[in-house]
């Protein structure tokens, strides 16, 4: 491969930094650039040359980019969000080394002349569609739109940086182990702030968030919800190892991601994790019986016990609460205005009231951004200000500003990575692969229905394992040839 952080469209930098007038002109540049920002600090010349520094170290070494990226989304928002720690303009870093990555595959694709097509181009190009449809049908003003789109569709890019930095295989290896052990540092994290977090300092750092709201691991203060789901996600790939490397410890080890959740006080994700469990063993029902009956037995009994001890630990009913499901299905379609909270299945059912009544509003929605917050504040939208229903979950989410369309076209694509990746499970040897795409089944199953709990495919969190494992597996399946 060219290296393209110096030769870019055949134009060979390194030749012309060598030509002395060049050289001088670049020193007294660099010379007047240092004093200046010196002498008259003005941030936006900072910015600047990081980018400059950020862009060539990106492009020189795109595997960079991926650890920034991880680092971003696991642990740079947890320290400006959580602990204001870091100023909030560091959080833009991951959407930087995005468009840095992006900026560097399209580069590829105009020097090597070489498009490659995945199965969701024609999707994704329709998406852009509704979006460009929506945009204009509701006079959405550039900015709002582009902040709109980026929700969606930020790592959903990753899939087509995967596809085109020609990574190589023990690179992705050691991505995904990495990210499990990252989930592992959840547990004792989440741990610690539940001790450390009292309700009386949790009420008085939470702006009336409750102490629960605290125990996040590494991920952004509230999001109890998505690291519950990213437990779930890290359990599915450890069964998986448990059952293709024929090691038992992961399966052992896979219990310990359920200690955190009665401290999140996550209660769908216990609704959740038996119908997980019986997803992922639908193609295999053996594992119920011989030998693997012991741990289907401590799974039930560990799962048990873990309910049990919520009442104890975290001081809430949550045996009550799963024996009366219907209660919490009632409780949730209350309408906004009977409680003044947007419940799950009720914020579904106002958003879907509140666009019908606008032409071409189901099919369309309000447009990209115009029911969103912005960390521009003159760019968030009134709709948004007046009712938290279009952020209650993904559904209401998306079809507030893509509308039914939209949706539709959204879940299409998630369809089209469930079926690459259970063809790359029925034909993959590898147990490491067999074993990754096994765990792949259960977050993509949490993906689609962990979207009715929170808005989690524009959670940063979720939304980068699940594109960055869908853009790992499809390149790895199309080099073995099992697609």
């Amino acid at each position: 491969m060219k290296d393209i952080s110096l030769n870019l469209f055949n134009i060979d930098l390194r030749r012309w930094i060598e030509i002395p007038v060049i050289k001088i002109l670049l020193i007294l540049f660099l010379g007047m650039y240092v004093g200046k920002t010196t002498v008259f600090p003005q941030p936006l010349l900072w910015l600047l040359a990081i980018s400059i520094v950020l862009t060539l170290f990106v492009f020189r070494y795109p595997k960079s980019g991926i650890i920034i990226l991880i680092v971003s989304v696991f642990l740079l928002d947890w320290l400006e969000k959580s602990f204001s720690l870091l100023p909030r303009q560091i959080t833009w870093l991951e959407d930087v080394t995005i468009l840095l990555l992006l900026t560097r595959s399209m580069t590829l694709v105009v020097l090597h002349k070489e498009v490659r097509r995945t199965p969701l181009d024609l999707l994704l190009l329709a998406f852009l569609g509704v979006g460009l449809l929506s945009t204009l049908l509701n006079s959405v003003s550039p900015a709002v739109a582009i902040l709109g789109m980026r929700k969606p569709l930020k790592f959903l890019l990753l899939f087509y940086i995967i596809l085109y930095s020609n990574f190589d295989e023990q690179f992705f290896r050691t991505t995904l182990k990495t990210l499990l052990i990252i989930a592992f540092l959840q547990i004792p994290i989440a741990i610690a702030e539940f001790l450390v977090w009292t309700p009386e300092l949790g009420e008085s750092l939470g702006s009336g968030m409750g102490e629960f709201d605290f125990v996040t691991g590494t991920l952004p203060r509230g999001a109890t919800g998505i690291l519950a789901l990213l437990l779930l996600s890290t359990m599915s790939f450890l069964l998986g190892f448990s059952l293709y490397t024929k090691q038992s410890k992961y399966f052992w080890l896979s219990l310990l991601f359920l200690i955190p959740l009665p401290l999140t006080m996550s209660r769908f994700s216990f609704f959740l994790l038996p119908v997980l469990f019986l997803y992922l063993i639908r193609k295999n029902p053996t594992y119920l019986f011989g030998m693997r009956l012991v741990y289907t037995t401590s799974l039930s009994l560990f799962f048990i016990g873990i309910v049990l001890f919520a009442s104890i630990v975290a001081n809430y009913d949550l045996k009550s609460y799963l024996l009366n499901p219907h209660l919490v299905v009632q409780k949730q379609s209350l309408s906004i205005e009977e409680t003044g909270e947007s419940g799950r299945i009720g914020s579904v059912q106002y958003i879907y009231d509140y666009l019908k009544a606008i032409p071409n509003g189901l099919l369309f929605g309000v447009g990209p951004g115009m029911w969103s917050e912005s960390y521009f504040s003159h760019y968030t939208s009134r709709l948004f200000e007046t009712t938290s229903a279009s952020h209650a979950n993904q559904y209401a989410a998306t079809m507030s500003e893509f509308g039914l369309l939209g949706l539709f076209l959204f879940l299409l694509m998630v369809f089209k990575i469930y079926q690459l990746n259970n063809h790359f499970f029925q034909n993959a040897e590898d147990p490491f692969w067999k074993s990754i795409s096994f765990g792949f089944s259960g977050m993509i199953l949490i993906f689609i229905t962990g979207g009715i709990y929170v808005p989690l495919w524009h959670s940063d969190a979720l939304s980068f394992c699940f594109w960055m494992i869908s853009g790992i597996i499809y390149v790895t399946g199309m080099r073995k040839s099992l697609f």
